[in-house]
């Protein structure tokens, strides 16, 4: 099956600058939360790092606690998974390099939504391909 060979040794569409522009916006602005939480998931990240980051970002969300570079950082440590996903230096680097603007970063969103795409192999079966549905929710943008 060289069908099978040709999908298995590509790499899926992926956006690791859009993942950090939405993680630091995140990070950044608590309205950019809201709308990640609408259109993505753990699952909407190439890099493994990045999902544990927007995974713990979304667990201190739902804690109601502050979301920031110091209680992501903490929060990261508390479960071993900080140097997993670069250190703080990296943390803060993610911030650093993202777009604010709540527009910019619900537009850069649905790109995410757009690229992910996944690939099962099945025994004796092939390949099923599917991309995620990009009208899994309404999107709400806000006027400004």
């Amino acid at each position: 099956m060289p069908i099978v060979k040709e999908f298995v040794n590509k790499v899926p569409p992926q956006s690791i600058e859009a993942e950090i522009a939405v993680l630091g916006s995140m990070l950044l602005d608590k309205e950019a939360i809201d709308h990640a939480i609408e259109l993505l998931d753990e699952a909407s990240f190439y890099k493994t790092a990045h999902a544990k980051i927007y995974s713990t970002v979304i667990k201190l969300y739902d804690k109601n606690k502050a979301v920031d570079i110091v209680t992501l950082v903490e929060e990261l440590r508390n479960s071993s998974a900080l140097d997993e996903v670069g250190g703080p230096a990296y943390i803060t680097s993610i911030t650093s390099s993202s777009p604010t603007p709540v527009l910019t970063i619900v537009a850069i969103m649905r790109i995410l939504r757009v690229t992910i795409v996944s690939i099962n192999i099945v025994p004796n079966s092939g390949v099923r391909i599917f991309a995620k549905s990009i009208t899994r929710r309404p999107l709400s943008v806000p006027a400004q």
